[in-house]
C-alpha cells in the first residue's frame, strides 16, 4: 500500500498573531482587503468614515469565533481622529504590524483642469496622499522590524488620465513616498510596498459609470482597457495585499505591485 506523504499546512501569507490597520475599509476594495487579512490570521482594526460601514464590514470578516476585527470610525485627514486610532492601539496591542492605507476618493464628475477647482485638488491630495504621510508618522513608533506597510495607489500612480489631474498627482506621489518610506525605513526592518489597481468591480467603479449616459457601455469600456477583457475584483487586489504584508514577501520593499488586467502594459 502505497503511504501518502504527511503534509503541513499552506502557511504561505499567514498573518497569525499580527496586528493590522485598514483604512477605508467600509467597502470595496477596502473591504475585501480586511476580510482577506483577518482570514489569514491577523487581528484587523477596520476603519472607515462611516463607523456602521466599518462594524459591517468587522461582522463580514469575522465569521470564526477566532477571527478578530474591530471596527473605528475615522476620516483620516482630521488629526484628532488619527490621533484617536493611535490612542487606541497604545492603549491595547500597542503596536502595528500591518498598515494598509486604502482610504481615497476621486472627483466623479471628472473635471478639466481649468473646471478644477482649489477646494477639490486640496480635498484630493489631502485624503490620498497627506493623510497618508501623517498617518504612518502618527503610527511609525509602534512599528518594529518585520511590519509592512502598503499603500493603494493606482494604475495613474505610473501612466496619466484625463479629466483626473487630482487623483493621479495624488497616486502618483503616493507611489514616490511609498518609495522614499521603503528606502528609509528599511534600516529598521520596516517595509513599504504599492499596490496600484487598475479598473476593479467595486460600488466607486459602479458610481463613475453611473455619471454616463450608457451606465452598461461604461463599464464594458473599462473592462476593456485592459487586455484581459475584464475588470477586476476586489478581492483579486485583496489577495495581492495579503502578499505583500506577510512574510512570504520578505525581501521585497519599494516596489509597485500593478494589479490591472495589463492595462498599463497595452
Amino acid at each position: 500500500m502505497q503511504v501518502e506523504p504527511r503534509r503541513e499546512p499552506d502557511r504561505f501569507g499567514r498573518l497569525d498573531g499580527r496586528v493590522a490597520v485598514v483604512t477605508g475599509a467600509g467597502s470595496g476594495i477596502g473591504r475585501a482587503i480586511t476580510i482577506e487579512l483577518v482570514a489569514a490570521g491577523a487581528h484587523v482594526l477596520a476603519t472607515s468614515r462611516s463607523e456602521a460601514s466599518a462594524a459591517e464590514t468587522a461582522a463580514l470578516a469575522a465569521l470564526k469565533e477566532d477571527d478578530a476585527c474591530d471596527a473605528i470610525g475615522m476620516d483620516v485627514t482630521r488629526e484628532a481622529e488619527r490621533r484617536r486610532l493611535a490612542d487606541r492601539l497604545l492603549s491595547g496591542p500597542g503596536r502595528v504590524d500591518v498598515l494598509v492605507t486604502n482610504a481615497g476618493i476621486d472627483l466623479d464628475h471628472e473635471p478639466a483642469v481649468n473646471d478644477l477647482g482649489d477646494d477639490e485638488w486640496d480635498r484630493v491630495l489631502e485624503t490620498n496622499l497627506s493623510s497618508v504621510f501623517r498617518l504612518v508618522r502618527d503610527l511609525l513608533p509602534m512599528m518594529g522590524a518585520g511590519a509592512s506597510i502598503v499603500t493603494i495607489g493606482s494604475a495613474t500612480s505610473l501612466i496619466g488620465r484625463a479629466y483626473a489631474a487630482a487623483y493621479v498627482a495624488s497616486k502618483g506621489g503616493l507611489l514616490q513616498l511609498t518609495r522614499a518610506l521603503a528606502v528609509e525605513l528599511a534600516p529598521r526592518g520596516v517595509r513599504a510596498n504599492c499596490v496600484c489597481p487598475g479598473n476593479i468591480d467595486t460600488p466607486l467603479t459602479d458610481r463613475f459609470a453611473a455619471t454616463a449616459d450608457d451606465p452598461a457601455a461604461a463599464l464594458a469600456a473599462y473592462a476593456a482597457e485592459a487586455p484581459m477583457g475584464r475588470l477586476g475584483s476586489a478581492e483579486e487586489v485583496a489577495r495581492c495585499v495579503r502578499f505583500l504584508a506577510s512574510d512570504a514577501s520578505s525581501f521585497v520593499t519599494g516596489s509597485a505591485l500593478v494589479v490591472d488586467g495589463g492595462m498599463t502594459v497595452s
